[in-house]
């Protein structure tokens, strides 16, 4: 009996009536217009392909009788769809004439039928639907897949060779042939050609992929033949692992001292894989799948041991005999035979018979000594006499130097130091030349390939081994090229570049990293878990998404290592900000996969039927409520919106749909095989979690599967347990503020702090409350003891005020110090929030998309998440673990333990953030674009903004969304406008500028009015308006350098300290006083293209004398065109250079002094539009140490602080803003020519003649001799609590806090 044909009334019916139908023809059905109820009801009347689309009908009135008498379509109100039919089938007709008679000439001339583009396309693009995205170098070419698909039209298999499997970048001209038919006439047909073997280990692995991704494409377009069933491009992939692994490829055979003697030729190892598949040919011809018959080729003992082993274990015979002839002794060359490393026939010339005259060792040049001075032994080097190791000469070679050609690409990270100068300055020391040759890639001005080719060919490259020339250095530029387009690339190359293999497997040069020692490994990183760190061997560098790799340490949070994504989640370069001097991608709180650090247009959409089917039904449910409202006035939509936005949303205004809208949701999600509905057994919270899982199930979301195991039992608190690790989604974790301990827990009782005594009413009543709501359990003291007997921590409890005067206290849960679960929770997933560097990207973006809209409509809106950490329940297990007991005495003899999250517990916030990024996630994904808008989401507050005609619409889709799955949101503090206060700035997107509020501002002045008038500030308050301060710094940059003398002088101040202003301090804030005031708000840096290079400096301090040079960039790149200055300075015009002695000691200052000096004199020339965006300029100094200073734009120390602060004044004045870069000493001797008054090649007519005494600094001149002083003072603070030993312990973190935060907000 026949299986019943999809029931086409249900999602799933209709996807698999669909699938049945050819992919060339489903295809061009789609592209047609045709509707997939339409195709599928084609797909269930049995015409599944052109051809029998074709024949069905003799013309266009046939085909139209069909449509309505077959395919259930109407005349009168399915015209359209009847009209896309009828064109569908006149491309059949005409497709199938052609094809018929390209057949029949293939027929004849015994030829491969052709397969059209169009089916290759549509069987691609099938491919990247099941699988991922397919490049063209590992894309079969269309004569590839013709012979193949003739095998499985003729019914035998036939065992192709690797050089026949030509891929789309290997065929890009199709090879035609002239042959002689059966009539006599030359007739020209498409040949089948053939490319060049692998020649390494990567190649090797890239072309079994090809292979494997051909009979992939194969067995989809033949689905029922039995050999192609169940075939996926894995199996090629774990022929390649085997062929390249330790058993055959990685196969050494080592001497008695451990020394490899022999391995496997390459081409043994081809021959090898082509036996291997020949056997899979044989099986397949005898019925095999071809996974079965590729298993059992590698299995195959016999093919191993005839096409393999032995001719390995042959080779290896001869292999040894040549080592033990080659092996070194005391006495150099006894074999009679002559080795190829013999002094004879190192010393012919050129050709075979070389060119060298008079005696023997003619024409070779010897040294005599070494590079330290002492005798090299000519004995030791003469093979014909023996040296007894007792003449005390250097037993080296003696042979004089060779040329040490190199080739250097780089396409990752800006190197800090240049390969080449090591690499010249180490071979001086041997003796040898180096001819080199080092490319940056990214940064270069144009990609002038020829040059590298070039020089590649010339100078001899081996094109074997690793380090294969020219696949390696075509991916390096390949990836080099993209990353100009794609951001950054992560992936490894010699220093870090666009070529991931080559990086710790390099037969060649390894390049030196200034602090790290260098290593030479096999090229694997693994990390705790034995997982590879770096990307895999045959990975393109393309393939997956990441941001920049590089250690991040910002302040308070913990240091990571940033992963990369398994999938992009946008095409092309996502958001980008600057943060702390370097340009990196934002993070708007959804996970390194979130869709939205990309623009909206970029992000890549739902795929699978089952998805879109979803975002729909989501999609129409808000539809619904739309036209609801709509219906009772038209604008009922916008005044919604605007009623949240103006804060008088007291309540949801979904309310009465939204039930009904929960339960449509969970239809169709049931519909698509899921179970979206809580369950009796699970834990309760107003989150839906199951819902939740189902929806980013269907959406298929990197982190979904943690979220049943939530709703049934809840979260682990992660005590003294191995916490998960997401990599899809949070970069690791890899330095913790807290210390962790090994002990052995022991239950606590810990008493609770004066605080909580004090308000131990209100913390009754929120005790009380929560009880309530089954948030907080109440258990009898002995009870709670015996049931979490091991592992009850009862912690104590503080208060501090909501508000200002308010009897309202928030909860302190201290799990840190009075009991010791923090220091056993080791969180290993960095949560990364939003900063106002990243509200600084998106608004460039909404001013880009603005700009291109010509004024596109826009307005924020900002939401708060209600009990944002109690939200995640916790594991029964745990409950012990977050107790407490009321104060004053209240309820004795009760424990109460907490059932949620706990503000206080460290993994608390992790949870939070790993549900909030599923949320984020999943909403941008059911948004699409046409729902699409720009988010941020810190801890539980959130920022919306939308742009164009229907803004409001996007954002009340997001909090429909978040009501679907029973999200609580504060409606009371939902608001919105042109310009908001989202986590304490100010964020303006009508001006497009962020910093801080009027309320701000004013809270700054009169702190600071306060304390000049009580004549001083204590420790404790000085250094909570610090942090103040650093707030504003976030967003006003240059104001941050002003703060590190400040820092310095607090670092010493004792808590309890009253202590007067110093005169330089008292300066310090003064100036950031009147740049608050002055100016509040700044635009962010703009990312529009890379700095331009305007000057190099240098500076020079010997004994007494200083001299500071630079010279300006000009277009041509010549000296002679170039504005120049060398300046002198003395005693008199810079004292403070000679306060610490010698000069010398001062270099770092005097280096940025000279790069002050070059944008005090040659700035003014620089055109910049104030009113758009300031000027980036980029600069170069061989000092590494002051880039470092300039992207944190602060530093504590005397003087290098003071100079940071003049050059940040004078940067600001002239609008321009400055990325310092460094280079090494030999490619900056230009400038140091001019510190060593050598003028030659510059032209004295242009030289800027300037006192420096006489240049107008800002600030500099008024607080050098002032900080002078202040440093003075700060060490003998520090020298005077050395001396007492009173230095700080671990004991000092239970300092009491200052209580500027609850008695003084913010």
């Amino acid at each position: 009996m026949a299986d019943a044909p999809p029931d086409l009334d249900t999602q799933e019916g209709l996807r698999d009536a669909v699938a049945k139908l050819d992919p060339d023809f489903q295809g061009l059905l789609e592209r047609k217009g045709v509707p997939a109820r339409t195709q599928g009801v084609l797909s269930n009347l049995g015409v599944p392909s052109i051809s029998k689309f074709a024949a069905l009908a003799e013309a266009a009135s046939d085909v139209r009788a069909f449509a309505v008498d077959h395919c259930q379509l109407v005349r009168g109100r399915d015209v359209v769809s009847i009209a896309s039919l009828v064109d569908s089938w006149q491309a059949c007709t005409t497709r199938m004439q052609v094809r018929h008679k390209a057949e029949a000439e293939a027929t004849v001339a015994a030829l491969p039928a052709p397969v059209n583009k169009v089916e290759a396309q549509d069987l691609k693009v099938r491919f990247e639907q099941m699988y991922y995205k397919m490049e063209d170098k590992v894309a079969p070419a269309t004569a590839t897949l013709e012979h193949v698909f003739d095998q499985v039209e003729a019914g035998e298999w036939k065992n192709m060779a690797l050089v026949q499997f030509l891929s789309k970048d290997d065929a890009d001209a199709e090879p035609l042939a002239a042959v002689i038919d059966r009539s006599g006439n030359v007739r020209v047909k498409k040949g089948h050609g053939e490319t060049k073997p692998p020649k390494t280990p990567e190649e090797l692995r890239q072309r079994l992929k090809l292979v494997g991704h051909t009979y992939v494409m194969t067995q989809l377009k033949f689905p029922n033949r039995a050999v192609l069933r169940g075939l996926d491009p894995n199996i090629f992939m774990k022929l390649a692992d085997y062929l390249l692994g330790e058993h055959v490829h990685g196969l050494s055979a080592k001497d008695e001292k451990g020394e490899v003697i022999s391995r496997p030729s390459f081409e043994l190892v081809l021959s090898y894989e082509y036996q291997i598949r020949k056997f899979a040919t044989k099986a397949m011809n005898e019925g095999t799948p071809m996974i079965t018959a590729l298993e059992e080729g590698m299995k195959d003992t016999t093919t191993k041991e005839r096409y393999f082993l032995t001719p390995t274990s042959m080779g290896g015979a001869s292999a040894v005999r040549e080592y033990r002839l080659k092996s070194r002794s005391p006495r150099r060359g006894d074999s009679p035979e002559k080795g190829r490393d013999s002094w004879e026939n190192r010393s012919k010339g050129k050709g075979k018979k070389g060119k060298g005259k008079g005696k023997k060792g003619g024409g070779k040049s010897f040294h005599s000594r070494t590079p330290d001075g002492r005798d090299i032994c000519f004995a030791w080097n003469n093979k014909d006499q023996r040296c007894r190791y007792n003449c005390g000469r250097a037993h080296c070679e003696a042979l004089r130097s060779f040329t040490l050609k190199v080739l250097y690409l780089f396409a990752g990270a800006e190197r800090k130091t240049s390969v080449v100068s090591y690499l010249k300055s180490m071979a001086a020391k041997k003796g040898w030349a180096v001819d080199a040759l080092e490319v940056d890639l990214k940064r270069g001005d144009h990609f002038d390939l020829t040059q590298v080719r070039q020089y590649a060919r010339t100078s001899n490259f081996e094109d074997q081994g690793t380090d294969a020339y020219p696949p390696k250095l075509d991916e390096a530029i390949a990836a080099a090229i993209m990353a100009e387009f794609s951001g950054p690339s992560t992936s490894g190359s010699v220093g870090g570049g666009g070529c991931p293999e080559v990086k710790g497997q390099s037969s060649g040069v390894v390049p030196f990293e200034p602090g790290r020692r260098n290593q030479r490994s096999s090229g694997t990183d693994p990390d705790e878990n034995g997982v590879d760190k770096k990307r895999k061997l045959g990975e393109s560098p393309l393939d997956k998404s990441s941001d920049v790799r590089s250690r991040e340490d910002s302040s308070g949070e913990a240091e990571s290592v940033p992963v990369e994504s398994p999938a992009r989640a946008g095409h092309g370069v996502p958001i980008r900000c600057w943060y702390k001097g370097k340009e990196r991608s934002i993070h708007d709180g959804g996970g390194l996969c979130s869709p939205g650090r990309w623009p909206v247009k970029q992000r890549r959409q739902l795929s699978s039927e089952s998805a879109l089917g979803l975002a729909s039904c989501c999609k129409g449910e808000f539809l619904k409520w739309v036209l609801s409202i709509c219906n009772k006035k038209g604008d009922a939509v916008k005044e919604v919106f605007w009623s949240l936005a103006g804060g008088k949303g007291l309540k949801s205004p979904f309310s009465e749909v939204i039930q009904e809208a929960r339960e449509s949701l969970d239809r169709k999600l049931e519909l698509l095989g899921k179970s979206p509905r809580r369950r009796s057994g699970d834990r309760c919270s107003e989150v839906n979690f199951r819902r939740l899982a189902a929806a980013l199930e269907v959406v298929e979301d990197e982190d979904f599967e943690w979220l049943e195991a939530a709703a049934s039992s809840g979260v682990r608190l992660g005590v003294d347990q191995t916490m998960p690790r997401v990599p899809a989604v949070f970069e690791e974790k890899v330095k913790w503020n807290l210390d962790f301990t090994d002990e052995e827990f022991r239950d606590t009782l810990a008493c609770n702090y004066r605080s909580a005594e004090e308000n131990a009413e209100d913390i009754e009543r929120q005790v009380m409350e929560e009880v309530e709501a089954g948030s907080i359990i109440a258990m009898r003291t002995e009870e709670a003891e015996e049931k979490y007997k091991g592992r009850l921590a009862v912690a104590a409890l503080g208060a501090v005020p909501k508000e200002l005067g308010s009897s309202v206290v928030r909860i302190v849960h201290d799990g840190s110090y009075s009991v010791d679960i923090n220091h056993r929770i080791k969180v290993r997933d960095r949560m990364r929030f939003p900063m106002v560097d990243d509200a600084g990207g998106v608004l460039l973006q909404v001013e880009k998309e603005v700009e291109e809209a010509q004024g596109a409509m826009r307005c924020p809106i900002l939401y708060d998440i209600s009990r944002a950490h109690k939200l995640l329940p916790v594991d029964e297990q745990d409950w012990g673990l977050q107790g407490f007991r009321l104060p004053a005495g209240k309820q004795e003899g009760t424990v109460f333990l907490h059932t949620r999250g706990t503000f206080g517990v460290a993994s608390a916030a992790y949870h939070w953030q790993r549900l909030a990024a599923c949320l984020v996630r999943l909403v941008h994904r059911l948004g699409g674009f046409d729902l699409g808008l720009l988010h941020l989401l810190f801890a539980d507050d959130g920022w919306l903004t939308a742009l164009g005609p229907y803004f409001w619409r996007r954002m009340l889709f997001w909090l429909f969304c978040l009501e679907l799955f029973e999200v609580p949101i504060a409606w009371k503090k939902v608001r919105g406008g042109l310009v908001v206060h989202w986590i304490g700035y100010q964020i303006d997107v009508q001006k497009f500028t962020k910093g801080i509020s009027e309320k701000n501002v004013k809270w700054i002045v009169e702190w600071l009015e306060r304390h000049r008038a009580s004549g001083g500030v204590t420790g404790r308050d000085l250094k909570s308006a610090l942090g103040r301060f650093s707030f504003v710094a976030g967003a006003l940059q240059h104001v941050r350098p002003f703060l590190g003398p400040i820092f310095a002088w607090a670092a010493v101040l004792s808590p309890g300290t009253f202590a007067k202003f110093p005169e330089a301090v008292a300066v310090l804030l003064d100036f950031i006083q009147g740049e608050v005031v002055k100016e509040a708000m700044t635009r962010p840096r703009r990312l529009e293209s890379r700095p331009v290079e305007k000057f190099r400096v240098d500076a020079k301090a010997e004994a007494d004398l200083i001299v500071i040079g630079g010279w300006e960039i000009p277009a041509s790149g010549r000296t002679e065109d170039a504005r120049w200055f060398s300046i002198v300075l003395n005693r008199r015009n810079a004292p403070w250079a000679y306060l610490k002695g010698e000069p010398f000691r001062n270099i770092a200052s005097l280096e940025l002094v000279a790069v002050l000096t070059a944008i005090m004199l040659f700035g003014k020339g620089w055109e910049c539009d104030m009113s758009r965006t300031v000027m980036s300029l980029s600069a170069s100094t061989d000092n590494l140490g002051n880039t470092y200073v300039l992207n944190h734009f602060m530093s504590c120390k005397y003087p290098l602080s003071i100079v940071v602060m003049e050059l940040a004044v004078q940067l600001k004045r002239l609008g321009l803003e400055m990325d310092l870069k460094w280079i090494p000493r030999d490619q900056n001797s230009e400038a140091d020519s001019l510190t060593n008054s050598e003028f030659m090649g510059f032209d004295s007519s242009k030289r800027i003649i300037v006192q420096f005494e006489d240049l107008k600094f800002e600030v500099m001149d008024k607080l050098m001799a002032k900080a002078a002083d202040l440093d003075d003072e700060i060490k003998l603070a520090k020298s005077s609590k050395e001396a007492k030993g009173d230095r700080p312990t671990e004991s000092m973190h239970k300092r009491k806090r200052g209580q500027t935060r609850w008695e003084d907000p913010w």
